[in-house]
């Protein structure tokens, strides 16, 4: 209970700081400046991080990881990527940035990503500045669902194992708790 008021106060103080900046930068709040970097899906989402990372004056560097999915009742595997786009800079200095963990927040996230990549604040190449990786849609599955698990039904954000505890996980019989007779009724 006593989180709440901190909360409300990191809230406001957030909200202070981010009025202070926008007034000292001179940006401006139109929302049809922001609309722009929105998508209406992931593909579309896809489509413009890359767009950006390979049309960015700074020549970022762009990895595609593929996501091999295919559900039960599809033919055709899903065309899914984890894209990570990175800047190269300081050797001692880095800035992650990772959008879709929760597949469904992927809109904002990307957005800001996009954002970023169309912002002059990576136009520069200074080795005091970090290097910055951009990782768009960690959870493609999630963000192409409209869900916050991944394919296999795992919340990126609340399962870490350690290697040790991950061996005792696939030891065990997979549905000790019976989970896979009820996986149709869960999942649909």
């Amino acid at each position: 209970m006593t989180l709440f008021p901190a909360a409300i106060g990191a809230g406001i103080l957030l909200g202070v700081a981010a009025k202070l900046y926008i007034d000292q930068h001179q940006v401006t709040s139109s929302t049809d400046n922001l609309d722009k970097y929105f998508s209406k899906d992931y593909y579309e989402a896809r489509e413009k991080f890359r767009g950006a990372v390979r049309l960015h004056p700074m020549n970022l560097e762009l990895h595609t990881l593929n996501i091999n999915v295919q559900e039960p009742d599809e033919r055709e595997k899903e065309d899914l990527t984890i894209d990570i786009a990175i800047l190269r800079r300081s050797q001692s200095k880095l800035l992650i940035h990772v959008s879709g963990t929760h597949g469904v927040e992927g809109f904002a996230g990307s957005a800001i990503q996009n954002a970023l990549l169309n912002s002059s604040s990576l136009m520069h190449q200074n080795e005091a500045s970090p290097t910055v990786v951009i990782v768009h849609a960690l959870n493609p599955y999630g963000f192409q669902k409209l869900r916050r698990f991944n394919e296999n039904n795992v919340d990126l954000n609340r399962n870490f194992l350690s290697p040790l505890e991950f061996e005792e996980v696939l030891s065990r019989d997979p549905n000790h708790s019976g989970y896979v007779n009820m996986v149709h009724l869960i999942n649909p």
